[in-house]
């Protein structure tokens, strides 16, 4: 009677030990569910950074354009400001667009810088103001 129960008992050890090796099929879903939501979480995040910072580094390029224009139009002899962004010495960053306007008499300005990026993110800064706005130029121009 003995034997029969060692034998018994074997038996059972072996089923147990193969019964609790591997993932069910639902473990494996559950954890392939929370890597795709983990993963969809991150990619939102990132791009939310990825659009902060475009936006902080077009907000920045207006301003460098406006202390060159404010710069050169200091240092000229007349009260007149440059004719382009290059003669006040400002290079357009490789992805962004500037597009720089004056009046007739070069007595006022507004700067548009454009991302080329995110077309959406658009600052500008004309003569009276003292730092970028998010925008297009007023419709006269400055």
């Amino acid at each position: 009677m003995q034997k029969h129960y060692e034998v018994t008992n074997k038996i059972k050890s072996t089923n147990q030990k193969q019964s609790m090796t591997g993932f069910t099929l639902v473990e494996l879903l559950v954890v392939i569910v929370l890597i795709g939501i983990l993963s969809t979480l991150s990619i939102v995040a990132y791009t939310g950074y990825q659009r902060r910072s475009v936006d902080t580094a077009t907000r920045a390029a207006a301003t460098e354009a406006l202390n060159a224009i404010k710069i050169d139009h200091a240092n000229a002899n007349n009260d007149t400001y440059p004719i382009s962004l290059a003669d006040a010495r400002y290079t357009t960053p490789k992805d962004m667009t500037a597009h720089y306007v004056t009046n007739a008499d070069r007595t006022r300005f507004c700067i548009q810088i454009k991302s080329n990026n995110h077309t959406d993110i658009v600052y500008f800064v004309t003569t009276t103001m003292s730092r970028p706005q998010s925008g297009l130029c007023p419709a006269n121009g400055y």
